[in-house]
């Protein structure tokens, strides 16, 4: 939860900031991560005997992580969480899309003493 909230806070700056269309569609590449190790397991667990106790959700959501299976250990930090973080990134960047940007011109029209001070080179004497 707080690394998603991470990824969402970093895709809102980011995109406030620079206004990178391309931020919106990180998702993807998180998906295509997911979708790398999530589609072979899948195809694998076609083939294993029904009744089995490991099922797709359980092994990438990390349900079914324990020391007798940490398979489901690695494949929820490896692939879900990047594919989280991705998602959340690219919703922090839509969610930043329809907010104005900030211009620094305004704070130096009402306090403009401060950024005097600040932006000189040369201090007065």
């Amino acid at each position: 939860m707080l690394s998603a909230l991470a990824g969402f806070g970093m895709g809102f700056s980011i995109y406030w900031t620079w206004r990178q269309k391309a931020s919106k569609w990180v998702w993807a590449a998180g998906l295509l991560w997911f979708a790398w190790r999530a589609i072979p397991l899948w195809m694998e667990q076609h083939q294993m005997f029904f009744g089995s106790r490991h099922t797709l959700f359980g092994q990438m959501s990390g349900r079914d992580c324990s020391p007798a299976f940490s398979q489901s250990c690695l494949d929820f930090i490896e692939y879900t969480v990047p594919f989280l973080r991705t998602t959340a990134f690219s919703l922090g960047a839509l969610c930043a899309s329809p907010v104005p940007k900030f211009h620094f011109d305004s704070l130096k029209r009402v306090f403009p003493g401060l950024f005097g001070l600040i932006g000189e080179k040369n201090p007065p004497e």
